[in-house]
């Protein structure tokens, strides 16, 4: 029952006529009482930004919210939803129908497949038009190379997996590298060898003098001004 069906609910009033002018103030006070609390249990409903799924339904890429507690689900900026993943997701994932994300190198990116998996309990906070989650721990992008290749700002975080022997070109350090830029090198099928520009060194080894990272060896490339560091 809810507080509206309370409201019409009939009050009988008996005879004596004192009694039932003191029973139909008191019948007033009940109906105001009712819609005070009505109309406070709205506005919290409605503010709240915190929610937590407690149905789901649909698939692992396309998830349905059946119940929430608070039950009316508002998507305001920085509202809060956790929820427990039906199963680990194939690809992009969608709730009731919005796109969820995490937080990628140059932005907001789609769901890779496994980030969500059976029993994981995840964190979303709605910004705008879609969910972006803020538990998933960002990794570096996995690149197979198998020739020369260069190293520019939009190469940022990824994992290059070298498949041959050859060379990676670094471009100039002030060409708009940001401060928190590093990939990683693999030379997982021959020597790899990193070239820095004329106008910069890696690992105080002279000004455009390469470095050579040797078969089954990796590390982290990351810069200061006018220095690439690799270890």
């Amino acid at each position: 029952m809810t507080i509206a069906d309370l409201r019409l609910l009939p009050i009988v009033f008996p005879r004596a006529p004192k009694e039932k002018e003191e029973l139909q103030r008191w019948s007033e006070k009940v109906i105001v009482a009712l819609d005070s609390l009505n109309n406070t249990l709205t506005q919290f409903v409605t503010e709240y930004y915190v929610f937590t799924v407690i149905d789901l339904s649909g698939t692992v890429d396309n998830i349905i919210i059946d119940r929430t507690f608070p039950p009316v689900l508002t998507l305001n900026n920085g509202t809060f939803l956790t929820l427990i993943a039906l199963g680990s997701n194939t690809g992009p994932v969608t709730l009731n129908g919005n796109p969820v994300k995490k937080i990628g190198a140059v932005g907001l990116v789609d769901l890779a497949a496994g980030d969500f998996f059976e029993d994981f309990p995840a964190i979303l906070q709605w910004q705008t038009d879609s969910w972006v989650v803020l538990n998933i721990i960002l990794t570096g992008v996995p690149v197979l190379q198998g020739s020369n290749f260069s190293i520019t700002p939009a190469s940022v975080y990824n994992l290059n997996v070298c498949t041959a022997v050859l060379t990676v070109t670094l471009n100039i350090i002030s060409a708009s590298f940001p401060d928190w830029f590093w990939v990683e090198i693999f030379a997982q099928n021959g020597n790899v060898t990193l070239q820095p520009n004329a106008a910069d060194e890696i690992n105080d080894g002279g000004v455009g003098v390469p470095l050579v990272v040797t078969t089954g060896n990796s590390g982290k490339l990351y810069k200061t001004p006018g220095q690439w560091w690799f270890s």
